[in-house]
């Protein structure tokens, strides 16, 4: 594996068990250099329980004979803060999404093609509620039956934004979902942040792999066991790297650090001492993040892809954070093609559109594939 790929550990955390989640056959057998490439943070942190539950699912790797991974770096320490939706409730009935039943490839199913229920995106475009029930259907395995979730999305064309909810919270609290050592978030709570789901998620995309503690929207998200990535990345060797290294590590510090911008312009211009030596690599600092935001405004970098396919197992699903939308991400078991599921209105009677490739960061050489790619 490259050098600098084993310099990316700590990044991702939560991508390699899925398989664990899914509850489906074997993972094909990675080599001890594969495993390797699994590294043991998320890009987008999950805020920890209120008490230290057991080591979740979330930080090992169901498959055998593979060196065991370094321990993680500490995490910060406290009581959870109470989550509450930032967004005004919405009606639950008037609501509704379309459904599209795709017939796709399944290589861990005997029975191919599978054909599996997806939601196609509303107004509010390929929100997290969508990327997350798709993630849970194509998810379900092929050989235990039709879940409660499935079962009502395959019966319908259409379905309400309540009876989803209903669906999607008994699917979670099914003991496939979860085991008896899960800490659960309070049922109100999490009830309430799925229906918050449906309009949008507070997410901190992190440059940099820190210990530090992301949104509580993220903790509730990481009960569901789905990873959530992001592939807005600088690469090792670029000066932007050791700016956020020094400076902003996530979004959230990159947008306040912005700030500064004006003020240092300011005492620049009407300050006869002009700028401090440290004052003066700040300001440069700040003036490469903003280049890097600028060419950078997919909210994607080669460098964010290749770690993507390096980090994902074959054949699991992910959610991919770009743009401030959300899309259910598969990883093509035999080539490791990154492939985004198609939830646009304008394809729900093409059957014959199914996945999306992910080749690189403006979609020139994106390809639509049908459902055995």
């Amino acid at each position: 594996m490259p050098d600098d790929l084993v310099r990316e550990q700590h990044v991702w955390d939560d991508v390699a068990p899925l398989e664990d989640a899914k509850g489906k056959g074997k993972v094909p057998d990675l080599t001890p250099a594969q495993a390797a490439q699994l590294d043991d943070w998320s890009l987008i942190d999950a805020e920890p329980p209120s008490s230290p539950p057991p080591r979740q699912p979330q930080e090992e790797s169901s498959t055998d004979g593979l060196d065991e991974k370094p321990p993680l770096p500490p995490r910060q320490s406290g009581s959870r803060v109470r989550w509450t939706p930032s967004r005004p409730p919405v009606d639950g009935k008037a609501e509704t999404y379309q459904i599209k039943n795709i017939r796709w490839h399944d290589a861990s199913s005997s029975n191919n093609p599978r054909v599996s229920p997806i939601l196609i995106q509303n107004e509010n475009g390929p929100c997290p509620l969508v990327a997350l029930v798709n993630a849970l259907t194509l998810t379900t395995p092929d050989d235990i039956g039709d879940t409660a979730l499935v079962q009502v999305l395959k019966s319908r064309e259409q379905v309400s934004l309540s009876l989803l909810l209903d669906a999607v919270f008994d699917e979670l609290m099914s003991p496939r979902r979860t085991s008896s050592e899960d800490s659960l978030p309070d049922v109100s709570e999490l009830y309430s942040f799925l229906q918050s789901l449906h309009t949008g998620m507070n997410v901190n995309p992190r440059f940099i792999p820190t210990p530090e503690m992301n949104t509580a929207e993220m903790g509730l998200y990481a009960t569901f066991s789905i990873p959530l990535i992001h592939g807005w990345l600088p690469p090792h060797d670029d000066p932007v790297r050791f700016a956020m290294e020094r400076h902003a590590a996530s979004y959230e510090d990159v947008q306040n650090l912005l700030f500064r911008e004006e003020e240092l312009e300011d005492k620049l211009a009407t300050s006869e001492e002009g700028l401090t030596e440290a004052e003066q690599d700040l300001y440069q600092d700040i003036i490469t993040i903003k280049i890097f935001l600028n060419e950078s405004a997919t909210q994607l970098t080669p460098w964010g892809i290749e770690v993507i396919q390096k980090a994902i197992r074959p054949g699991t699903f992910a959610i991919l954070f770009r743009n401030d939308h959300f899309s259910t991400l598969y990883c093509h078991p035999d080539t490791r093609q990154l492939l985004t599921l198609v939830t646009d209105a304008g394809y729900k009677s093409h059957d014959e559109v199914v996945w999306e490739s992910l080749r690189d960061v403006n979609g020139e050489l994106n390809q639509f594939l049908s459902g055995d790619f």
